[in-house]
C-alpha cells in the first residue's frame, strides 16, 4: 500500500512538472515592436517603461529567470553609430567600469556591427552586456547569471532572438565641435568646477560625489550625453542615495535635428514630461533666473499608480548653451521639504563668461 502511495505521488509530481514544463513552453512568443523596430521572444508578456533615471530610454523589460536577469533598453535620442560603438568598444579595452577587456566580441546583425563584453557585477556573479546600433537606433541588453554557472539557455534564446524589423533611417546630427567634448569636471572638498561649460557649484552639506554603477554610467558615456557629476547620501544599508544631485549635458542637435537653436530649455522639460510616466508632473515648466542666466524649471513626484517604484520628489533645472549643449541639474529628494534643502545649492552656482 505504501509503495503504491509513493508511485501514486510521484506520477502526480511528473505530470505537475510536465504540465508547468509545457505551459512554460508555450508562453515563449514573439513580440514585435514597429515603433522601435526590432522583434524579440520573450517567454512572457513584456512591460514597457520609461527609464526612471534615463527618460530618453524605454526599458522593454526586466526578466528574473532563475537566478538570472535580463533587460533591454531602447534609446529615443539619435546616436551616430559608428562613434557610438567605437566609445563603447575603446572603454572595454582599457578595462573602464570592471570590463573584462578579453571578453569583448564584435558581433553584427543584418550587416550592422555590434559589440558584447561582459563585467564583474557583484559578488558571485557574472555581468554580460550588448548593443547593437542600426541606423541610429540604440538597443542596450544587460543580463547576469551566477559566476559558478554558464550562461542561461533562456538569455541565449531571448537575446539571439532579436531581429530589425523595417528601420528607417534617423537623422543623426551630431555637435560639431571637433575634438571638443565635455569634461566630467572635478570636485574638491564642496566645490565642483566643470572648465567646458565654465561655472562653478557647491555641493549641498551631506552630500558627496558617489560612483554610478557600471549599467548607468554606461548609458551616458557617449558624444551626445555626459554625467558631469553625481552625488548623494544613502543608509548604511543602502547603496542607493535617498537624496542626490545629478548634473548632465545633452546635446541639442541629437534631440531636435537641425532645429535645435530654435527649442529651449523649456522644450526640453515639455518633451521629458511626454517621454515618461515614472514620474507626476507637480505644476507647470516655469523659467527661472540663477546667476544672470535663464533656467527653465520643471517639478515631480513618484507616480503612485505604478507600483514598486520609491517615494520620491524631483526638480529638474535647464539651459541651452552656445555649445549646443543642454545643461541639465536633476535634483532628487523623499520629501519636497528635503527637495527645497537641495534646490538653494543651486544659488551657489557661478558661470563665467564665455
Amino acid at each position: 500500500m505504501r509503495q503504491a502511495k509513493l508511485a501514486f505521488l510521484v506520477t502526480v509530481v511528473l505530470w505537475a512538472a510536465l504540465a508547468l514544463a509545457q505551459r512554460q513552453a508555450a508562453s515563449w512568443k514573439e513580440y514585435v515592436f514597429a515603433d522601435d523596430g526590432f522583434a524579440i521572444t520573450f517567454p512572457e508578456t513584456p512591460r514597457p517603461h520609461l527609464d526612471q533615471k534615463h527618460p530618453e530610454m524605454t526599458v522593454y523589460t526586466v526578466f528574473t529567470l532563475a537566478s538570472a536577469k535580463l533587460s533591454l533598453r531602447v534609446s529615443h535620442v539619435n546616436r551616430d553609430c559608428a562613434a557610438t560603438l567605437a566609445e563603447l568598444k575603446d572603454g572595454a579595452l582599457k578595462g573602464k567600469s570592471a570590463i573584462d577587456p578579453s571578453s569583448l566580441k564584435d558581433l553584427s546583425i543584418d550587416g550592422h556591427p555590434s559589440i558584447e563584453y561582459q563585467y564583474k557585477a557583484s559578488a558571485g556573479r557574472v555581468s554580460s552586456d550588448r548593443f547593437y546600433c542600426v541606423n541610429g537606433h540604440f538597443y542596450s541588453f544587460s543580463f547576469e547569471w551566477p559566476i559558478s554557472t554558464s550562461r542561461p539557455a533562456s538569455i541565449s534564446r531571448i537575446i539571439n532572438s532579436f531581429r530589425i524589423v523595417g528601420l528607417a533611417p534617423r537623422n543623426f546630427a551630431p555637435v560639431s565641435l571637433g575634438d571638443k567634448r565635455p569634461d566630467a569636471g572635478s570636485v574638491s572638498g564642496q566645490a565642483y568646477r566643470n572648465e567646458f561649460f565654465r561655472f562653478s557649484y557647491t555641493l549641498p552639506e551631506g552630500l558627496k560625489p558617489i560612483t554610478s554603477n557600471p549599467e548607468f554610467a554606461r548609458f551616458f558615456d557617449g558624444i551626445n550625453s555626459f554625467l558631469l557629476l553625481s552625488v548623494g547620501s544613502a543608509p548604511p544599508s543602502s547603496a542607493v542615495p535617498t537624496i542626490g544631485v545629478r548634473v548632465e549635458a545633452w546635446s541639442q542637435p541629437s534631440l531636435w535635428g537641425n532645429r535645435w537653436r530654435e527649442k529651449t530649455g523649456g522644450d526640453y522639460l515639455n518633451r521629458l514630461r511626454t517621454l515618461t510616466n515614472n514620474f507626476e508632473p507637480l505644476g507647470p515648466v516655469k523659467k527661472r533666473a540663477i546667476a544672470g542666466a535663464t533656467f527653465y524649471e520643471g517639478d515631480g513626484k513618484t507616480n503612485s499608480k505604478i507600483p514598486g517604484l520609491p517615494q520620491e520628489f524631483q526638480r529638474n533645472l535647464v539651459r541651452t548653451t552656445e555649445t549646443g549643449y543642454i545643461l541639465q541639474f536633476v535634483f532628487e529628494a523623499s520629501s519636497q521639504e528635503e527637495l527645497e534643502r537641495l534646490d538653494r545649492s543651486i544659488e551657489s552656482i557661478n558661470f563665467e563668461s564665455q
